[in-house]
């Protein structure tokens, strides 16, 4: 995965912003540069959590369109690095696939996971949708949840990783 996280150098094309992108190109690449990275760094952590103990990653084109999944402990996740990576729609769509799987599977947990949070403290509060329970779980109140105490070199590994892109 990271192997895979190199900066793509397409042409930045805008109809009405390309004046302001030829004269601000670095920091316009550089801007872009982040966002691919943060979009990677969601990849990054859906692979570690689902390479964890008890944890199968479900990759991409799995039926149940999400993240991750432990049969041994009754538990399935979406997971988004950023509390606002979803907007209104694509958060309901989400909501959506963890209540499908719910209704599938009734005896498991369905986790709306947010690794950064507004707070990184996190929180853990119960929403209902359309008559389901979905736990919304987000920051070290959620890699505390999934890590337990070895969340602390958790993250110091991925960090050591991270310093190489």
């Amino acid at each position: 995965m990271f192997e895979k996280s190199q900066y793509n150098e397409d042409i930045l094309e805008d109809m009405l912003l390309n004046c302001y992108i030829k004269k601000n190109e670095n920091i316009i690449k550089q801007s872009k540069k982040l966002k691919q990275l943060q979009m990677n760094v969601g990849k990054i952590w859906q692979i570690a959590i689902g390479n964890y103990e008890n944890f199968i990653d479900l990759g991409e084109g799995d039926k149940s369109g999400l993240d991750v999944k432990s049969d041994k402990l009754k538990i399935i996740m979406e997971i988004k690095n950023r509390y606002n990576t979803d907007n209104a729609s694509a958060k309901k769509a989400n909501y959506d696939k963890l209540v499908k799987f719910k209704i599938d599977n009734p005896d498991y947990k369905c986790i709306y996971a947010i690794i950064n949070d507004k707070t990184k403290t996190g929180k853990e509060e119960t929403i209902i949708h359309n008559g389901y329970e979905i736990t919304y779980l987000s920051g070290n109140k959620l890699l505390e949840f999934i890590f337990s105490d070895a969340r602390d070199n958790i993250i110091q590994n991925l960090n050591k990783q991270m310093e190489h892109l």
